[in-house]
């Protein structure tokens, strides 16, 4: 709910893997309060990487894993804004025990909080929408089944036509992932689809998206990504850019090197970075409980604008 009572549509960050180098280091208190009163946004996504990439991974090292992404949760609980906590992979193999002990696990620990929204897969390949119904319906058993449960749809969360003619409809609480990376082909076709099941009231949540190619590299598109965001805003559909990272690739929102001190700093962000954090304070130009977010927003005009110093001395 935002101010007022009233719904409000979410818009956030996405942050990377917690397993790789690039974006473990935003796993913290000082991230999420600033992607709130500087970036404006009113979500966070936390990724549990669970797979082991030469960095970890929470099959490896779980109590680490957990830990950073705890720390996410409560801080998007001590700020005021939800937290998508998304069990993080991509592929086939579905880990279903593993899912179902993890999010066991942290809606006890969460029961009854407001913000907690659940993504109990990320990105499916080859999988059809029948094997990932079988999934999801087990990974929820072991949720808290007042929450928000978000469920991976077929090739990386693209192929939606199946979930709409088969939802899940044992819950009542249920939407369905949507990703979508602006410069990749075939973009436009699927706008229109999306477009299609929004007007049949599907419920789709965009726990993931991209100005870039799929594998975060290539040109940053903005023309195609503000199609999206005017057609998401019609519908009041969530949205989450992808990452909060320093790693050297066009769809990072940091440029390499850059620390969670450096997350409210213009000069620490790239094309993609500064694009979508315009978008999110013109959506949202005053962030609710930031008591300092008449000086943020100054200190940042000033730094885009830096000629206004000079017109005020």
């Amino acid at each position: 709910m935002g101010e007022g009572g009233r719904w409000a549509q979410l818009r956030g960050m996405s942050l990377f893997h917690s397993q790789m180098v690039e974006g473990a280091g935003f796993y913290n208190a000082e991230t999420v309060y600033k992607l709130k009163c500087n970036w404006h946004v009113n979500v966070v996504r936390a990724c549990l990487g669970i797979m082991n990439y030469g960095n970890g991974g929470y099959f490896v090292h779980r109590e680490l894993e957990r830990a950073k992404v705890k720390a996410v949760i409560d801080a998007a609980i001590k700020y005021d804004i939800y937290v998508v906590v998304s069990f993080h992979y991509t592929g086939d193999t579905l880990y279903t025990r593993e899912a179902s002990e993890y999010f066991k696990e942290l809606s006890y620990e969460y029961k009854g909080r407001w913000n907690m929204i659940y993504e109990i897969y990320n990105e499916a390949i080859h999988n059809n929408w029948y094997t990932l119904k079988q999934y999801h319906e087990s990974a929820i058993r072991e949720n808290d089944k007042d929450a928000v449960i978000i469920c991976a749809t077929p090739y990386y969360d693209q192929h939606i036509s199946e979930a709409i003619k088969y939802p899940i409809t044992n819950y009542y609480n249920i939407m369905y992932t949507l990703h979508f990376y602006a410069s990749e082909q075939g973009v436009e076709n699927l706008r229109k689809n999306v477009f299609y099941a929004l007007e049949l009231n599907f419920p789709l949540f965009v726990t993931e998206y991209g100005l870039t190619f799929g594998n975060g590299t290539g040109p940053v598109n903005k023309y195609e990504t503000e199609k999206w965001w005017k057609m998401l805003d019609q519908f009041g559909i969530p949205y989450i850019n992808w990452s909060v990272s320093n790693k050297r690739e066009s769809s990072a929102a940091l440029i390499p090197g850059s620390t969670s001190r450096n997350v409210d700093d213009y000069h620490y962000l790239t094309d993609s970075g500064s694009f979508v954090k315009e978008m999110l304070i013109n959506k949202q130009p005053k962030p609710y409980g930031c008591s300092k977010w008449e000086e943020i927003v100054d200190d940042l005009i000033s730094e885009i604008f830096p000629l206004n110093n000079v017109i005020d001395e």
